[in-house]
């Protein structure tokens, strides 16, 4: 939860930040993540499904109440053939992947 009133009212530059953050945190493992201009969430390309084909690797949503924000980002799984590569070994994305995040108790 975050006070947008704190920082900057403005859904958009909201989301964008959240999109950000994902893109760097995908970029840590060597996946090239996307955004798209008329679309919400991360994208990546997928040259093994032919050319121009893409998968939503993230979505977002969120929720503002007085400018107070709950909100939510879920990683996709993708093929690991996707991703492995010598810097990048599928077992490294899986193990981040797989494990369950557990929601914080107040």
């Amino acid at each position: 939860m975050l006070d947008l009133k704190l920082r900057r009212p403005d859904v958009r530059a909201y989301v964008a930040s959240l999109e950000e953050w994902i893109l760097r945190t995908l970029a840590a493992f060597n996946v090239r993540g996307e955004r798209r201009e008329d679309r919400v969430g991360v994208w990546v390309k997928r040259p093994d499904k032919g050319a121009g084909f893409e998968d939503k690797i993230a979505a977002i949503g969120v929720r503002l109440k007085h400018w107070v924000s709950f909100h939510g980002i879920r990683s996709m799984s993708i093929p690991t053939s996707t991703i492995s590569t010598p810097s990048c070994p599928a077992a490294s994305w899986t193990r981040v992947t797989a494990s369950p995040v557990s929601p914080i108790s107040a």
